[in-house]
């Protein structure tokens, strides 16, 4: 029996104890939904792979299936914070129906329109024309050339039509399925929002942020209690900074261990990025009062309890040890 990515996506994630399976099975989600035939991205001539555009796919688009990736990123980013951060500036704005950027040759896999709009006389023009003359014509804009304007008026024309007019009902459909949850609609206005279609994924954390992301539970002021916690904040600010510039190492059996703030986090939070809209709740720091080596996280509650011990050293094997060794590390 044939099993549809949805519920594999719902196994996966079921099958993940103590983690934040919902937060894993929307990023697969969205790897199914930006990563298929119908968002293409022309890498091959080194362009960002946060580009991508639309391609045509006909049978597709007699089954919606551009309406389907639509609601499926808008599920995404509003259960899950997760954004496909693949659309091309000229893409999103074609969906948010702002001005979009002029059209550009290197949008496009295609290297007869490429080799029109490079040639440098009009011999070498009317060759390129020539060779591509049948695809010209299917799209329109074949026509006689007699300056280089004519040239570019005939690249323009077929550009447009490429990436414009045969995609105007994928772009419509795709549309239609943002539009759930006004994901679409509240993108017009929020930057926050529009990051999460463009522009590549977010850069790393750094140690500052993380620092600033966390209240901390103090026990009352002037208790032995509030000793060892003060401590330990101590010692977890230094090791924040150690872990941005890759300091804050393990060593087991000659092999170095490390890890980075984007796993921290998603250790704490099940999330390895902040969302655009911030967390539901606040992040808060506890402290483990009962002799336990290891820190310990509260996904949902967005609790990290910091161990505590007596020199800096132990707490940072402790943190790199308790990280790498929880249960679902290297999934959420």
């Amino acid at each position: 029996m044939e099993v549809s990515p949805l519920c594999y996506i719902y196994h996966s994630a079921r099958n993940q104890p103590e983690s934040n399976g919902a937060v894993e099975a929307y990023k697969i989600l969205m790897r199914l939904a930006s990563g298929g035939r119908h968002l293409v991205g022309p890498g091959g001539r080194n362009r960002p792979e946060d580009s991508k555009h639309l391609s045509l796919d006909s049978i597709g688009l007699n089954r919606g299936t551009y309406v389907s990736i639509g609601k499926m990123i808008a599920i995404c980013i509003v259960h899950g914070g997760v954004g496909p951060y693949v659309f091309s500036a000229r893409l999103l704005c074609q969906l948010t129906g702002e001005p979009a950027p002029p059209v550009d040759v290197m949008e496009i896999d295609e290297a007869l329109i490429l080799k029109i709009q490079q040639a440098s006389t009009i011999l070498e023009v009317l060759a390129a024309i020539a060779s591509a003359a049948s695809n010209l014509a299917l799209l329109g804009s074949l026509t006689v050339i007699r300056t280089m304007s004519d040239r570019d008026e005939v690249v323009e024309s077929a550009l447009k039509f490429y990436l414009d007019n045969r995609l105007h009902v994928p772009l419509q459909q795709l549309r239609q399925g943002l539009e759930c949850l006004g994901v679409l609609q509240a993108a017009v206005g929020s930057t926050a929002l529009r990051r999460l279609f463009t522009g590549g994924p977010p850069a790393p954390l750094t140690a500052e942020q993380v620092m600033n992301m966390f209240a901390v539970n103090y026990s009352v002021r002037g208790s032995s209690r509030r000793s060892e916690e003060e401590r330990a904040v101590g010692y977890w600010r230094d090791w924040l900074i150690d872990v941005e510039g890759g300091d804050a190492v393990l060593v087991v059996e000659e092999t170095e261990n490390r890890v980075t703030l984007n796993q921290l986090l998603r250790f704490i939070t099940g999330a390895d990025r902040v969302p655009p809209l911030g967390f539901p709740g606040e992040p808060t720091l506890n402290f483990l009062h009962t002799g336990t080596v290891f820190p310990e996280a509260k996904t949902c509650a967005l609790i990290l309890k910091l161990p505590l011990h007596t020199t800096f050293e132990s707490f940072s094997d402790s943190m790199i040890s308790g990280i790498i060794q929880s249960p679902c590390f290297g999934y959420a």
